[in-house]
């Protein structure tokens, strides 16, 4: 038997995290973490054209987020110091929603 494990993508620009298992988007409304089918306030096509990172953890965003805003806050490019482009981690099934 195979076990699925949540995986995130996060979206420093924005503070969420999308769940391409769940298809759901997780973030912080009024101080408590929500999921939800869509992100909060945004168009996914905005979202996705955004710079993103595909996280390395399987458990909820909220026992990361802290971390997560030290090493990618707001202004988070994709690009490296070197100018390569940093590899973005969409879900096929996440695009497929636009």
């Amino acid at each position: 038997m195979r076990v699925l494990q949540d995986d995130y993508v996060y979206y420093p620009s924005y503070g969420v995290y999308y769940n391409g298992y769940r298809h759901q988007y997780y973030y912080q409304d009024q101080g408590a973490w929500v999921s939800r089918p869509g992100p909060p306030g945004i168009s996914v096509d905005v979202l996705l054209a955004s710079p993103s990172v595909h996280m390395d953890f399987h458990d909820s965003p909220e026992h990361h987020h802290d971390a997560m805003v030290q090493r990618y806050p707001r202004n988070w490019s994709a690009r490296r110091p070197n100018g390569s482009e940093h590899e973005q981690g969409h879900d096929n099934e996440h695009e497929e929603r636009r």
